[in-house]
């Protein structure tokens, strides 16, 4: 019998700005040189901070904190934003790596939402994975869909357990698809811890 719990993690979606188009013009060697250096890369820092990869979705990635290993939400956030920030300078270092092969500038956008999730193994006796399922996950993939290219856009619950060590501006009360209520957003400028 499969064990579930109930936990507050945080959780990143990263995803490249404009991916489809890259699909549409680049020649697929070449295509699954670029996407498997950049989840490669996108992989490392994740892990670096304490953050396990979820699953690949295309071109994006879905990373936990929290989870599977419990750590206080105020940690989880805070790696979360170091991984992203980090995840962003690695970004510039590939576009500048790929740039005689890509048709426009390689960047990113990256949602942050932390919350109470349900955690663990789901699927059945053909394909399962750990994963987390709830409504902040579902926040952080939409976030990360409203997030401006080379930005970090994060929930208030996320912001306020690290408003001391980051700077952001708030982007007001969102209606993202899927979500009942309105979220309100951060964008996050800068991490100071």
């Amino acid at each position: 019998m499969e064990v579930f719990e109930r936990r507050t993690i945080t959780i990143l979606f990263v995803d490249i700005v404009s991916f489809t188009t890259l699909t549409e013009v680049l020649q697929p060697n070449k295509l699954a040189a670029i996407l498997n250096d950049y989840l490669r890369e996108m992989t490392a820092i994740a892990l670096v901070h304490g953050g396990m990869v979820d699953k690949f979705i295309g071109d994006g990635l879905m990373v936990l904190f929290g989870a599977p290993e419990a750590a206080d939400p105020p940690s989880q956030v805070l790696a979360a934003m170091q991984t992203a920030v980090a995840m962003l300078h690695q970004v510039e270092a590939l576009a500048r790596r790929w740039q005689s092969a890509l048709p426009a500038q390689l960047q990113v956008r990256i949602g942050i939402s932390t919350g109470g999730c349900t955690i663990g193994v789901f699927g059945s006796d053909m394909l399962k994975s750990y994963t987390a399922v709830g409504t902040p996950v579902n926040v952080a993939s939409r976030l990360q869909g409203e997030a401006h290219p080379q930005g970090i856009l994060c929930s208030r619950a996320a912001y306020e357990l690290v408003s001391h060590q980051v700077r952001a501006t708030t982007r007001g009360a969102l209606r993202l698809r899927g979500v009942r209520d309105l979220v309100e957003a951060y964008d996050i400028l800068e991490v100071l811890g």
